[in-house]
């Protein structure tokens, strides 16, 4: 876990070394959450791979708002996957002071048609009607974004 060099706070991302190239690419295939938040991971030093690459998703991406305060990465990540399709990465967008919702989302889908069928239907998260839109190195070690404010090394 990153700390913050002034306040010795969590920085909310860290790193994790393997012993090999392999383990941390299967790792990599699957999604992992700590509290209801959806990691991003990917290989360090690398900003075209794993779920951080902008470049590559913005036609499958689509954002929803606004969301309940209650919702997180993993209930987003589940009712996308269930009702549209494959997700590949999914989020709440955070407050970087207090660490609150601040009531979007957005979901990364696994197909281009995916992304452009989930702003045709209604779709209600968290009891709330929400609108959804489209928007158009060593290898070992991984990346990870989201994890919590609270978290240190110890886990």
């Amino acid at each position: 876990v990153v700390l913050d060099k002034e306040t010795w706070e969590s920085r909310s991302f860290g790193f994790i070394v393997f012993a090999s190239p392999a383990e941390a690419e299967a790792v990599m295939q699957q999604h992992h959450f700590i509290s209801g938040r959806m990691l991003q991971l990917r290989i360090a030093g690398d900003s075209s791979h794993g779920h951080d690459s902008t470049e590559d998703n913005g036609s499958r991406k689509v954002m929803v708002q606004p969301l309940s305060p209650e919702v997180n990465d993993e209930v987003i990540y589940q009712y996308f996957t269930e009702t549209v399709g494959p997700v590949e990465v999914a989020g709440v967008l955070r407050d970087r002071e207090s660490g609150q919702s601040r009531g979007k989302g957005y979901v990364v889908f696994v197909l281009e048609e995916d992304a452009a069928a989930a702003p045709l239907a209604e779709h209600t998260i968290g009891g709330r009607q929400v609108e959804v839109q489209g928007q158009g190195k060593d290898e070992r070690r991984l990346f990870i974004r989201g994890l919590p404010y609270e978290l240190d090394d110890e886990g």
